[in-house]
């Protein structure tokens, strides 16, 4: 944990903030700070004190910003992506704490199947025109790749093993029984993974990885009174 002098001039700028949330009726506020690659993208125009919206002014903002900077409150992150500095000050107690959040992704696995009998009639019928158009090669398991993220995603156009154009009516199987095991598969983190279509047994099998993103707390990293 960081610690650090005060000089005159921010004791006196946060002793004036506190009396101003106080006005508010609150006893304390946080303020939740975005962090990129454990630099600050910007300082809120606000913070929270009792459910209560608290507008801030320029000369806590800057103060807030510049000690929030300080290279040596990251020295436990990874610096890596995005992440959060909470701080809350206590206007009663005059005690200041920095939280720091950091990203961490992790993955969940997710397997489906689909017996080509479970497959509606008419789509049924265009996927066996397709299967009949695939040379005889005698491979018996067709890979089809797919990701997604941010809000867009996409299902690859061909076979992995002999990049063989898929119908569209095969790409309408693949997406529906993609959604139906994760919806949203593409929003935000997204995920990534592939079908495999098994010719003999007749089923279509699907691998999902699921990014999943939180932020997770590296403690308190700077903390003083004023």
């Amino acid at each position: 944990m960081v610690k650090i002098n005060l000089t005159p001039e921010q004791i006196k700028t946060l002793q004036l903030f506190s009396y101003y949330v106080q006005s508010h009726g609150a006893g304390e506020i946080s303020i939740d700070l975005n962090i990129l690659d454990c630099n600050v993208e910007y300082v809120p125009d606000f913070g929270y004190g009792d459910n209560t919206r608290i507008d801030l002014y320029d000369s806590i903002t800057e103060l807030i910003e510049e000690l929030s900077s300080l290279p040596d409150l990251y020295f436990d992150a990874t610096c890596e992506e995005y992440g959060s500095l909470l701080w809350n000050i206590d206007c009663k107690e005059r005690k200041v704490k920095v939280t720091l959040y950091e990203n961490s992704l992790s993955s969940n696995e997710i397997t489906n199947s689909l017996p080509f009998d479970n497959i509606s009639s008419n789509l049924l019928e265009h996927l066996d025109e397709f299967i009949n158009t695939l040379p005889n090669n005698e491979i018996n398991e067709y890979t089809v790749y797919f990701n997604g993220g941010g809000d867009s995603g996409y299902i690859d156009d061909f076979l992995t093993e002999t990049n063989t154009p898929i119908s569209n009516h095969v790409s309408d199987i693949l997406y529906k029984l993609l959604n139906d095991t994760l919806g949203g598969w593409e929003i935000n983190e997204g995920s990534q993974g592939k079908f495999i279509l098994h010719l003999d047994e007749k089923v279509i099998d699907l691998y999902v990885e699921e990014n999943i993103s939180e932020l997770v707390s590296l403690g308190t990293v700077l903390y003083f009174e004023f």
